[in-house]
């Protein structure tokens, strides 16, 4: 098969020092849901975050109660990362549907320690620090993404600067919840492959990506198409 390095659906967030390399959740919030975040520290000092669930804008019930955060005080050592943990912790099960929350991230003043002499003094660090706040969704019920998932339409012809193929794709989720996903190309046999992140598609929608594929030279060589994300793996394969 030839060799290809898969792109990987991770959107990102940067302000200033923090840098976060995802923003969505997307997971199921009974006892399965789970997802890992690496959080960067740019900056030449220590960062230290309090973080937090709240409800989204219009949610009702209790996000707090049903996605936890590990850990709930988060330090960033300079030019570093640390690892943040959500899960899906509904202690009842959910009605299905999608539900809207917040991810909190409040810094926390890092005492220091300097002498003067024989004296000890302690401050807080003054630099400051914006608080970003990251609407997600996760999702209650269960979703078989293989059903949920469809190629409405692809059209594609060769490319204007004379290098693979390049057009349009139209997918529908028909799911309860959104989900960001890529979409893996084959041929008949499967010795031939392209990838290609088309995004988030949200709920109950349709979405027309432009895609660009490098690997194939003739549309009608594409035989196969499969549905993945980095972290639910491959979810469905459609016959084009």
């Amino acid at each position: 098969m030839k060799k290809l390095t898969m792109c990987f659906l991770l959107a990102s967030l940067n302000v200033f020092a923090f840098r976060i390399d995802g923003i969505t959740f997307d997971q199921s919030l009974d006892k399965s849901g789970y997802k890992e975040y690496k959080v960067y520290n740019d900056s030449l000092t220590k960062s230290r975050y309090k973080v937090k669930i709240s409800n989204g804008s219009n949610e009702k019930v209790n996000m707090s109660s049903i996605v936890k955060v590990y850990p709930q005080i988060l330090t960033v050592e300079p030019h570093s990362y640390a690892i943040l943990k959500l899960f899906g912790d509904a202690p009842k099960e959910l009605e299905a549907r999608e539900y809207d929350f917040n991810l909190e991230f409040a810094p926390v003043v890092i005492p220091t320690i300097k002498k003067n002499g024989d004296k000890k003094t302690v401050a807080g660090t003054s630099s400051i620090k914006l608080a970003p706040s990251l609407a997600m969704s996760g999702y209650g019920g269960t979703i078989d993404w293989a059903k949920s998932l469809k190629v409405k339409s692809l059209d594609l012809k060769k490319s204007s600067d004379g290098k693979g193929l390049e057009g349009d794709i139209v997918v529908e989720n028909k799911a309860h919840s959104g989900l960001s996903l890529g979409i893996k190309m084959y041929d008949e046999y499967k010795n031939k492959l392209d990838s290609y992140a088309i995004g988030r598609i949200p709920k109950q929608s349709t979405k027309s990506i432009k895609i660009k594929v490098n690997n194939f030279e003739d549309p009608k060589e594409i035989k196969k198409i499969v549905f993945y994300t980095s972290d639910l793996g491959d979810l469905g394969e459609v016959d084009i």
